[in-house]
């Protein structure tokens, strides 16, 4: 049983690593089109608070779906 444990936490890794990924190069490229400076410095902090923010909310499931596992 322990090793599907393992597997599982890999592939909660991989899922987070996804998530970011999907919210990063689309972010960079939409940053890198900005025209001014004070453009991209505010398109980066959007970014960055998608990011953060998708972050917090894997965490939260994560929290919730071990909650859940442990109930049954």
């Amino acid at each position: 049983m322990p090793e599907s444990s393992g597997i599982n936490m890999e592939f909660e890794q991989i899922g987070m690593v996804a998530l970011i990924g999907l919210a990063l190069v689309p972010g960079m490229i939409w940053v890198s089109k900005a025209k001014t400076g004070t453009r991209m410095a505010l398109r980066t902090s959007l970014v960055t608070g998608l990011i953060v923010g998708l972050v917090a909310l894997e965490a939260s499931l994560d929290k919730t779906a071990e909650s859940v596992a442990e109930a049954l």
